[in-house]
């Protein structure tokens, strides 16, 4: 067995406190000041009762201390959501995709809206991206630099029916992350919902999309495309099963960091792999669920990572939701010799 290529050097808890909340699905940036930025989700509970609201908090000190949050989106009768995508673009503006819902309906909005202040406020909402017919919404850190004619990759999910089983895809921006259009499916089958895929661009200008499954055994599945996204290579198993992949360089190797589906190990894990996702191998055990998942609304997930100039790297998630309570963890991570 391999040894785990990723050293846990020290944990810190983001938000917390003793205020019971359902604290989850965080965005994470390094901002161009040296700043860390995360955005989450808070409310009562998760796709129960529509309501909640995106708030954010820096940190001037590389992620050991931070600020009392600061709401950024809300709206009475609406569960508002979706900081975990959050971009930053080559001239230092930030675009968050943001969703809102009203459960038990059929209204599953998605929206852009962007800041030049570092995430401090953010401009008007809209308008409403649709890159799937009845139902669409964003995922992952998406491409935004080096592509030509400043546009933006990003995945997506959704269906073009009601009822059809969930499909992903690529989209483009070329309007600064304000609509999206030219969408290119990756994957879509009759039996399987796909979900989550997360982009990387890789040293040899291929891209990668890692993808959620939906259905037992919850395998991730993945794909290359050779031209910049207009065209995909048929999907395959990854070799690791996985809710809400995030895909980082970890020098000459790329990491995986998930919600761990191997059931008998509930919790954030990671793989890796040296030869850019031909094979992977499980690395290590980031976060351990104290029990077995509960539903997707209480299970641990949507870790997301930076570098720090020191060649470690922040990662934050959400743990399990449990007597009514989670928070969101930080941990400082350094690859291993």
């Amino acid at each position: 067995m391999k040894q785990s290529a990723i050293e846990i050097i020290d944990e810190v808890v983001i938000a917390g406190g003793p205020s019971k909340r359902h604290r989850s699905r965080a965005g994470l940036l390094r901002l161009p000041n040296g700043e860390l930025f995360v955005a989450y989700r808070t409310g009562w509970d998760m796709f129960a009762t529509s309501h909640g609201a995106v708030v954010g908090t820096w940190s001037r000190d590389g992620g050991h201390s931070w600020d009392e949050p600061l709401p950024l989106l809300a709206e009475p009768g609406w569960d508002w959501f979706g900081a975990q995508r959050l971009l930053l673009l080559p001239d230092d503006s930030l675009v968050m995709l943001a969703g809102k819902a009203r459960w038990g309906t059929d209204q599953f909005l998605t929206f852009s809206t962007r800041s030049t202040d570092d995430g401090r406020s953010w401009q008007e909402i809209g308008p409403q991206i649709e890159v799937f017919r009845f139902a669409t919404e964003p995922y992952g850190q998406g491409l935004v630099q080096p592509l030509p004619q400043n546009r933006l990759a990003l995945g997506f999910q959704g269906t073009d029916q009601q009822e059809a089983k969930v499909g992903v895809g690529v989209a483009f921006s070329v309007d600064a992350g304000k609509t999206w259009s030219d969408r290119v499916v990756i994957a879509a089958a009759p039996g399987i919902d796909f979900r989550e895929p997360d982009l990387l661009q890789l040293a040899d200008g291929r891209w990668l999309a890692v993808i959620r499954t939906d259905q037992p055994p919850y395998e991730a599945y993945q794909s290359y495309s050779a031209d910049g996204g207009k065209h995909w290579e048929a999907v395959a198993p990854a070799g690791f099963k996985a809710h809400c992949p995030r895909l980082l360089p970890l020098g000459k190797s790329i990491v995986c960091i998930y919600r761990d589906m191997q059931l008998e190990r509930p919790g954030i894990s990671y793989s890796l792999t040296c030869d850019e996702g031909a094979s992977w191998h499980f690395g290590g055990r980031l976060y351990e669920s104290p029990r077995a998942y509960d539903g997707w609304a209480t299970a641990c997930g949507y870790p997301a990572a930076v570098a720090l100039p020191d060649g470690e790297i922040f990662c934050c998630f959400h743990t399990d939701f449990i007597d009514g309570n989670s928070t969101i963890r930080g941990l400082y991570l350094k690859a291993k010799p």
